[in-house]
C-alpha cells in the first residue's frame, strides 16, 4: 500500500509537470472567446525600417518582448455582445481606468450602415465605435470570465505580433528564421494590393465599410480573390479594417526616450502628458501609408470612432496547472490537492493508516 501511495504521488507529479511543459509550448489557447496565438519571447526591430514614415516612428531600435498570446482576430460584435448582455456597462468593477457611466453600448451599435453588432447577421464583423475606456473594461471583464489575465497589447507587443521577431520561435527556442526580412512593411510581407486588406479604394465587395474578421484568407469572396493577410504568428487583419487600441500612453518622441533611458525590454509608455493612447493597424477609411506595421497613431481615451476596435492579448504568467490545483473540481475532489490525503486515506483499509501517516 505504501508503494501504491508513492506511485500515485509520482503520477500526479508527472502529470502536473507535463501540464506545465505543454502550457509553455501551446501555440493556440481558447478560453471560450476565440483563439489566441502564442508569440514567443524574443527581440525584433521596432520602428520605420524603410525610412518612409514619420519622425515619431524613429529611431529604429531593437526591443526584447516577453512571451504572450495575441488574438487571432479583432474582437467581434458577437464576442462584445456577451459583455453587453452581462450588464458589464453597469458594473463599475470593470471600469477602474475610468469611463464608467459614460456609455451603454458601442457607437452605431444598432446602425446597419456601420455593421452594428446589435443587428442580427453582423456577429462576425469587428466591434467598432468603442473608446479606450470600453476596450479596457472589456479586457477586465474577459479576465473575470476566464480567470486568466487579458488586457490591451502594449505598442511593442502589437508591432511584434504584426511583423514578427528576428526569430519567429523566439531567441531561446528553435531559432526559426523569420521567412521574410524581419522589418517587414506589412504583416504579410513588403508589398500590398487590394486583395490583402480593407483600406480606402482597395476594391473589395464591401468597399464602403467593414469586412468580417478573417475575410482576407485567400478565398474568393463574391468573385473577389483575397490574399492571406495574416501576420507571422497567424493573426488576421492587423492592417486595415479597424484601428486597434493599445495600452500605451502616446508620446511622439517615446522611441528616442526609450533609447536614452535604456528601456529595450518590454517597453510601455506611461507618460500621460499628451493625454491620448496609441492606436495601431489603420482602418478601412485610410490609405496604405497607415497600414504599415510601423505606423503610430493616437486618440484621446473617450474618443469613439466607427473605425476603431480592439484586439486583446492574454498573458502567459498564470500557470494553468496552478489554476487547476486551486479549482474546486480538480479530479472531482473538493479543494484538490489539499483534500487528496483525506480522500485517499478514506479509501484504504484502516490497518494501513498508522503506517501511511508516518512515512
Amino acid at each position: 500500500m505504501i508503494k501504491l501511495l508513492v506511485m500515485m504521488c509520482v503520477i500526479f507529479s508527472l502529470s502536473s509537470c507535463q501540464n506545465d511543459e505543454s502550457d509553455e509550448k501551446n501555440d493556440i489557447v481558447n478560453d471560450g472567446f476565440g483563439n489566441y496565438l502564442f508569440v514567443p519571447a524574443g527581440q525584433f526591430s521596432m520602428g520605420d525600417n524603410f525610412n518612409e514614415g514619420n519622425p515619431r516612428e524613429l529611431p529604429v531600435h531593437q526591443v526584447f518582448v516577453s512571451s504572450y498570446y495575441i488574438g487571432e482576430y479583432e474582437v467581434t460584435n458577437g464576442e462584445f455582445k456577451k459583455f453587453i448582455d452581462d450588464n458589464a456597462y453597469q458594473d463599475d468593477e470593470f471600469w477602474q481606468s475610468g469611463g464608467f457611466g459614460y456609455f451603454s453600448e458601442p457607437l452605431h451599435w444598432n446602425d446597419l450602415e456601420y455593421n452594428g453588432g446589435g443587428i442580427p447577421g453582423n456577429e462576425e464583423f469587428p466591434v467598432a465605435g468603442i473608446s479606450w475606456f470600453e476596450a479596457k473594461a472589456y479586457c477586465a471583464w474577459l479576465s473575470a470570465q476566464t480567470e486568466e489575465k487579458y488586457r490591451l497589447p502594449t505598442e511593442a507587443e502589437w508591432e511584434k505580433a504584426a511583423r514578427g521577431g528576428d526569430f519567429l520561435d523566439g531567441d531561446e527556442r528553435a531559432k526559426i528564421p523569420n521567412p521574410i526580412d524581419p522589418p517587414r512593411r506589412y504583416p504579410w510581407g513588403n508589398e500590398i494590393d487590394g486583395s490583402y486588406a480593407n483600406y480606402i479604394d482597395s476594391g473589395d465587395p464591401l468597399e464602403e465599410g467593414l469586412t468580417p474578421v478573417g475575410y482576407y484568407d485567400g478565398s474568393i469572396r463574391e468573385g473577389f480573390q483575397t490574399s492571406r493577410n495574416f501576420s507571422p504568428y497567424g493573426a488576421f487583419d492587423m492592417a486595415g479594417n479597424v484601428y486597434e487600441w493599445c495600452r500605451d500612453d502616446y508620446i511622439e518622441t517615446y522611441y528616442q526616450e526609450c533609447l536614452e533611458a535604456g528601456i529595450v525590454t518590454d517597453p510601455q509608455c506611461t507618460d500621460p502628458s499628451f493625454g491620448g493612447y496609441v492606436i495601431r493597424g489603420s482602418a478601412f477609411l485610410y490609405e496604405t501609408f497607415k497600414l504599415r506595421c510601423a505606423y503610430r497613431g493616437a486618440y484621446y481615451p473617450q474618443f469613439r470612432g466607427a473605425y476603431i476596435g480592439i484586439r486583446c492579448v492574454r498573458e502567459v504568467a498564470t500557470s494553468s496547472s496552478a489554476k487547476k490545483y486551486n479549482s474546486p473540481t480538480e479530479l472531482t475532489l473538493t479543494n484538490f490537492p489539499k483534500s487528496f490525503p483525506s480522500k485517499f486515506i478514506a479509501l484504504i483499509k484502516s490497518k494501513y493508516l498508522v503506517k501511511l501517516l508516518f512515512i
